[in-house]
């Protein structure tokens, strides 16, 4: 036990020690002011036209920044803004993506993406970007921008299938003030350190559960990688994240991690759910290997190695992968495991709350926006905006994400709450095992002082028979059947639970002076219910027959304990003061006070257990009977 601690605790320090840049690196100040001028929910003020050597075109809105009215795939069109907004510095972001744009101010070249064009309004033509911008667009306004047109040219998309609307789809833009670069890229910082740090959070969870699991003795390996899936997938926010390029050596680790975290945290995700399967760990082996083949293809097409193509089938190989994941989930949740029926149900009610929320976004034309300001969601609505399959990535990659963590929460503290339960199962059952002990060893010793005396007590029986004292003799032999009642009775019936139970009752109601009659004690040598539910049922009902008999005028229990069709049947008969029988069953309780609590939870535990449970109060006489199913151990009938 102590190696595996030892070797736990070596593990977290590693995490740990990788885990502390992602958690420090982006807590940065404030943002800036800034206002946003285009965005998908508002394009408020701005003109949205086609020029073609002069002759304008108006466009016609869509929703926020999407417009149609384009007469050829790759048109380039043009929106412009009059700026009235004034700040110190301004600096104008554009979030132009895989786009390409030339940007005008009062009909003035202020930056283009194709300096080999007329960049003049009218007559630029702007082919698509080669590959996604890593940040944004950023250009400085020149100062007296305030009251000037700013006017933006951006290529349409070509379309992608045959039929596929050639939309307009505008840009966001951004204006900053007071050192708006630094405020842009704090502004992300502050967005990238929330997710980090949520994962960070992760990280740190499955460590203190690994290095807990440990200290019980259990080396889970599926925690050590769940931390690992998160603390890569923080690596590769930070990574990615503008204000990273502000660092030594930025640009390498970028490229890096863009091609490696991805695929390393997905396989340490693969290999978590792995280790939560019970019944189809050897097929799911087949996802796990098809994702570590996938990312040395992935490295060789970033180097230029393998293809182009390569990389797009790496990428689909990641959402197989994923995809395939939920599947086997929901087969083990369909097979019965616990883990994988709250990951499933998890992944169930968030996929449909997102589709919800998205459906709410679109219908109202971006004005519904409660979804704004998460770094995954809105990276969703970029990748979707995008057609890329990044967007099925991400999504999936949250899901199964948040699932897990909640089943392991859960799961965790099931096995907790079990093992406590546990040891309190056998602190009791040892303490009645004592006590059991005690009583017999005490009932042996009064029969063998009975024996030990019985050549005594003949002797002097047959002399007061000889001498023709019959009566004398009467009354010396009522007073050793006396003797006899006042030793305990022990009860054998073949289930140790049960006799352990029953004998520590019946040596209390001796001791109460309430007399005992076991009529029978047969009983299967084990019943398919807990230990727990069985000393719940046992030694409820008879403390209250206990309870219940000793403030009867005549203190006596009646117990049989047998087998019939398959059930073991309790059946427990005890003396009670005398009370008018109750008008309705449901009255029995508030009649019987001394009876109510232990009678709930009897009825509780044999329905749970699914029994027969009949309870009846008549004639100064409580009787409770009691049926189980005895399962595989109906075998003993008495």
């Amino acid at each position: 036990m102590k190696k595996k601690f030892a070797a736990a605790l070596f593990l977290s320090l590693l995490l740990l020690a990788a885990l502390i840049p992602s958690m420090t690196m982006y807590w940065r100040a404030a943002p800036s002011e800034s206002v946003a001028l285009l965005s998908a929910g508002s394009d408020e003020g701005w003109r949205f036209y086609t020029d073609e050597a002069g002759e304008e075109t108006p466009l016609t809105r869509v929703s926020g920044g999407v417009y149609q009215g384009l007469t050829e795939p790759g048109q380039t069109f043009y929106y412009e803004y009059t700026l009235t907004q004034e700040m110190d510095g301004a600096l104008l972001e554009i979030d132009a993506a895989n786009r390409s744009v030339a940007v005008f101010l009062d009909g003035a070249l202020l930056y283009t993406d194709a300096p080999e064009a007329d960049n003049r309004i009218g007559y630029v033509v702007l082919p698509m970007h080669e590959s996604d911008r890593r940040e944004p667009l950023r250009l400085s306004l020149p100062d007296g921008y305030v009251g000037k047109t700013l006017t933006i040219a951006q290529g349409a998309s070509v379309g992608e299938k045959p039929g596929y609307p050639d939309d307009a789809v505008a840009c966001a833009v951004t204006l900053y003030a007071t050192d708006p670069a630094h405020g842009q890229l704090a502004a992300s910082a502050a967005q990238t350190s929330a997710f980090t740090t949520a994962l960070s959070a992760v990280c740190l969870m499955g460590i203190a559960l690994f290095l807990y699991q440990a200290y019980k003795g259990v080396f889970d390996a599926g925690l050590v990688f769940l931390s690992l899936f998160a603390l890569l997938w923080a690596g590769d926010a930070v990574t990615q994240a503008p204000l990273f390029s502000e660092y030594p050596g930025a640009d390498m680790l970028s490229r890096l991690s863009v091609y490696l975290n991805p695929y390393l945290s997905l396989l340490a995700l693969l290999l978590f759910l792995l280790s939560r399967m019970r019944r189809l760990q050897k097929p799911f082996w087949a996802v796990v290997a098809l994702m570590a083949v996938s990312i040395p293809a992935a490295w060789a097409a970033s180097a230029g190695v393998a293809p182009a193509w390569v990389d797009g089938a790496a990428m689909l190989c990641r959402i197989a992968c994923l995809w395939a994941a939920i599947v086997f989930g929901a087969l083990e949740a369909r097979a019965g495991t616990p883990f994988f029926r709250v990951v499933t149900a998890t992944i169930a009610a968030l996929a449909a709350l997102w589709a919800i929320l998205f459906v709410l976004m679109i219908a109202s034309g971006g004005a519904f926006t409660p979804l704004q300001g998460t770094a995954a969601l809105g990276a969703i609505r970029a990748a979707v905006r995008q057609r890329s399959p990044h967007a099925v990535l991400i999504v999936t990659r949250v899901l199964l994400l948040t699932g897990s963590v909640l089943a392991v929460v859960i799961t965790t503290v099931r096995d907790i709450v079990r093992r406590g339960t546990e040891m309190r199962v056998l602190n009791m059952q040892y303490a009645l095992a004592q006590q059991s002990y005690r009583d017999l060893r005490e009932r042996d010793e009064q029969v063998m002082m009975l024996r030990h005396d019985m050549r005594h007590h003949l002797t002097a029986l047959a002399a007061m028979l000889d001498g023709g004292e019959t009566a004398r003799a009467a009354d010396y032999v009522r007073e050793l059947v006396k003797r006899d009642e006042a030793i305990p009775r022990y009860v054998n019936t073949g289930n140790y639970m049960i006799d352990v139970i029953v004998n520590s009752r019946l040596s209390d109601a001796a001791h109460a002076g309430v007399a005992v009659e076991v009529r029978s004690a047969a009983a299967p040598a084990r019943l398919p219910i807990s230990d727990q539910d069985l000393c719940s049922l046992l030694m409820n009902a008879l403390e209250n027959a206990c309870a219940a008999a000793a403030e009867s005028e005549a203190p006596h229990i009646t117990l049989d304990m047998h087998m019939k069709n398959g059930f073991f049947c309790f059946w427990c008969e005890n003396t009670c003061r005398a009370a008018a029988a109750p008008a309705r069953e449901e009255e029995t309780e508030k009649a019987m006070p001394e009876h109510g609590y232990g009678l709930k939870i009897i009825e509780q535990v044999t329905e749970r257990c699914g029994g027969l449970l009949d309870i009846r109060r008549e004639n100064g006489r409580f009787r409770l009977r009691l049926a189980l199913p005895a399962g595989d151990g109906a075998q003993r009938t008495s």
